[in-house]
């Protein structure tokens, strides 16, 4: 397989893997009525134990922002 990169260079390779971002979907949920802080990207902002301004509302995996990995989420709501 012969990838092109950003910078027009090319590789060959054996296998390639193709990621597409995500966006956090919380334009309907009206995440401010409940006193919980969104960022200009429709993310949930959270502290580094995944709370929200909102006392007792958590918030982990894709809708946070961070490192948005399948496994990540999944060790994410293993810590709450």
């Amino acid at each position: 397989i012969t990838c092109t990169l950003t910078d027009g260079s090319t590789v060959d390779v054996d296998v390639a893997m193709f990621a597409t971002g995500r966006k956090p979907r919380t334009a309907d949920l009206r995440c401010e009525a409940a006193g919980v802080e969104l960022a200009p990207d429709g993310s949930v902002v959270v502290d580094e134990a995944f709370l929200t301004k909102a006392p007792s509302v958590y918030a982990i995996g894709d809708v946070i922002n961070r490192m948005q990995l399948t496994p990540v989420a999944l060790a994410e709501g293993h810590c709450l």
